[in-house]
């Protein structure tokens, strides 16, 4: 059965970040910023950007995201613990791989066997199709996995925030605009334990406000479809059923 999980701390945002090279209009920063047209551009390709955490901690996922890769495209993900240029990968190395890169997303994504803990984490990027890589958001940082799974009944749902009017003459007008995919999972048996510790900082730190990563299966073959980066439309507040379980849901909706 899939095995849901959270993402509410990405701690790329406070990185400090290296890369082989950047335009000097679209630096590596844009990474950082919550919005993915907004990107880090490489004068050439193959490209690499490393993030240094700040300390050892852990790192179960990590994303690329408004990226310009092509199907050809390949990365290899590295996650050491002393080495400052990343490329030691003694906590963790995946070896050159598919992105498996979703062309109508742009965004590639990995979750990292559990108990993985470094430093400085390097993305190694290469697509012999293109002159530069792009990338609009960098993601890494540890999942909640709840203890019990989602309940049955999630659901998957897309939104079309177009404006559709009809003009005085009759005429259908649409203002097209990006389509939104959301994902809502409800899990039905939180203890206070993970209340406490999971679901009350991550309403303190993120709330509506800022982004999170909802997993429908982080064993997906297919991540990224079954994965929503974005906002929560609602806070998960908890209700309580019995004794010290509660329940939670997560609605996510997607930035693009």
């Amino acid at each position: 059965m899939a095995s849901g999980a959270v993402l509410w701390e990405n701690l790329a945002d406070a990185a400090t970040l290296s890369v082989s090279s950047e335009r000097s209009t679209l630096p590596r920063a844009f990474v950082q910023t919550p919005h993915l047209d907004q990107r880090w551009r490489s004068l050439t390709a193959p490209a690499w950007i490393v993030a240094d955490l700040g300390a050892i901690v852990a790192v179960d996922l990590v994303a690329a995201l408004g990226t310009n890769f092509a199907a050809s495209s390949t990365w290899q993900v590295r996650v050491s613990t002393a080495d400052a240029t990343g490329a030691a990968g003694d906590a963790f190395d995946s070896g050159s791989t598919s992105s498996g890169i979703s062309a109508i997303y742009g965004a590639a994504a990995m979750v990292l066997p559990v108990g993985t803990a470094g430093r400085y984490v390097r993305l190694d990027l290469a697509d012999a199709s293109l002159a530069y890589l792009e990338a609009g958001r960098l993601v890494a940082g540890p999942l909640w996995r709840p203890d019990r799974n989602f309940s049955t009944g999630y659901s998957r749902s897309w939104l079309d925030p177009s404006v559709v009017e009809m003009t005085p003459g009759g005429h259908i007008w649409v203002d097209e605009r990006p389509m939104q995919r959301g994902l809502e999972l409800t899990y039905s048996s939180v203890s206070e334990a993970e209340l406490k510790a999971q679901i009350a900082p991550l309403m303190r730190a993120i709330g509506l406000r800022k982004d999170v990563a909802v997993l429908l299966d982080t064993a997906s073959a297919d991540l990224v479809e079954d994965m929503v980066w974005g906002l929560l439309r609602t806070e998960p507040n908890g209700t309580n059923r019995y004794l010290k379980t509660f329940r939670h849901t997560f609605q996510a909706w997607s930035r693009t």
